[in-house]
């Protein structure tokens, strides 16, 4: 017998789907396939001229929906092929008429590949931090805030090395956090509980030394540079004692071993701080941080707006970015925060979270936000999140906005970037087992529909 290569989970998907879906004539079609084709698939399900929400064309033929939808999976040859094609056609498509009077096209995401991660009982991905991708071979690092050790996998999906364990010697983690791959020797990793680096051996996992590193840091991934390794940071002592001065950013020589702070955080830091509140400023000391042409951009989770920073720590702009489908930032966040003190669910899904912010090639910055939802609060909170991307062009004064990336809401998803891709932690449930996949998105801006900048 020839032997056949192995379908994707994705195929698998639109065969089991296509047993059960009648002719796709409106995105009503799809509703009792949608979350199985969702579990492996980018599904898009679009309504056709004359069904769901649109009005009729002349002349109803395939040949002519495709022209009018613009999809690249010809229509007419869906006559001859499973009706499923339809579920997953990997395009843009015509949008219902709530969602696009309310907004313009965010950057296109082309899916590029979906693989699931080798896990056991004893060593699984359980609460993960930000991912990092390795730039010598592609490898990717999982820092797990359950397991307290960081995991990293080969793009095949199998595990390759392990870095520390639980506990609070040297090599150990309270809270493995932020990962930084220094040069093709040596990984660096951030507890947030015990505010230190553990340094190791890129290939073998060994413990090499600590760095005492006493700040808040950010989600993004320490950018590694020649002039040092950059991080969205807050120093402790600058977040306690009144009268210093906050800084946002913090530049670590690895040659000296030296840190030094620069670059002002907002207003309303500080303000919280003063008025004896803090739990905004809680919130402000975690955000994201990329470079560009014109200096450093530096944002956080609580604020719409990102600051332009120089090298040397000055303000160069501000810039705000829009929110169209996302819950964006209440102007009032602070007070109601740190006056009317409301419920931890209703802090917890109130307000977008910016993310991260990175570099693509051709000078853009890319974004994401999280808008999070509370799947339980107790016994300890479980949290899942609508995950939003967008674009700022290389000039800084258009922003593409909103794009909302397909999520199995299971679990929280986690991202990063590199080059002009989107790398995805996907989380979600399979025969009651939690699943992690790792699924890549091109991140394309020419259909989006540009927004000028105050």
């Amino acid at each position: 017998m020839k032997s056949m290569a192995p379908r994707s989970p994705c195929v698998w998907r639109v065969i089991e789907a296509s047993q059960r879906c009648c002719f796709p004539s409106s995105s009503a079609s799809f509703r009792n396939v949608m979350d199985t084709l969702a579990r492996d698939c980018f599904v898009i399900a679009p309504d056709l001229p004359g069904y769901g929400k649109l009005p009729p064309i002349e002349e109803p033929t395939f040949s002519r929906f495709a022209a009018l939808m613009e999809a690249p999976v010809k229509f007419h040859h869906a006559a001859t092929t499973l009706p499923a094609l339809f579920a997953i056609a990997l395009a843009s498509c015509t949008v219902s008429e709530d969602s696009a009077g309310r907004a313009g096209r965010g950057p296109t995401l082309i899916p590029l590949d979906s693989i699931r991660l080798t896990e056991a009982d004893t060593l699984y991905v359980g609460n993960p931090f930000t991912p990092v991708v390795d730039p010598y071979d592609g490898t990717i690092y999982v820092p797990d805030l359950f397991s307290n050790l960081v995991m990293r996998f080969a793009r095949d999906g199998s595990l390759v090395v392990v870095y520390g364990r639980p506990g609070d010697g040297p090599g150990e983690f309270r809270a493995a956090g932020s990962v930084a791959v220094l040069d093709d020797t040596t990984v660096a990793v951030h507890d947030m509980m015990l505010r230190r680096l553990n340094l190791f051996d890129r290939h073998s996992g060994e413990f090499r030394r600590l760095r005492v590193m006493d700040s808040s840091l950010g989600t993004t991934p320490p950018l590694v540079r020649s002039d040092g390794v950059w991080l969205a940071a807050v120093a402790k002592e600058r977040r306690e004692v009144r009268g210093t001065e906050p800084r946002s950013i913090a530049r670590w020589l690895p040659s000296s071993d030296t840190i030094l702070y620069l670059g002002p955080m907002p207003a309303e830091f500080m303000e919280s701080i003063l008025g004896g509140f803090w739990s905004y400023a809680n919130q402000i000391t975690v955000g994201a941080l990329a470079f560009h042409d014109r200096g450093i951009l530096r944002g956080w989770q609580a604020v719409n707006e990102l600051f332009l920073i120089s090298p040397e720590g000055q303000i160069l702009d501000t810039l705000d970015i829009p929110a169209l489908r996302r819950r964006g930032v209440p102007d009032n966040l602070r007070e109601i925060l740190d006056i009317k003190r409301i419920d931890m669910k209703e802090r917890t899904e109130l307000y977008s979270r910016l993310r991260q912010l990175h570099t693509l090639p051709d000078g853009s910055i890319a974004f994401t936000h999280h808008d999070q939802h509370v799947l339980k609060l107790v016994p300890m909170p479980v949290l899942s999140a609508t995950l939003w991307v967008g674009v700022l062009s290389p000039d800084l004064r258009r922003a593409c906005v909103d794009t909302e990336v397909p999520t199995s809401q299971d679990a929280r998803s986690m991202e990063t970037f590199r080059g002009d891709t989107l790398f995805q932690l996907d989380r979600r449930m399979v025969n009651e087992r939690l699943e992690t996949w790792l699924r890549l998105f091109r991140i394309d801006t020419e259909r989006c529909d540009w927004i000028s900048l105050n």
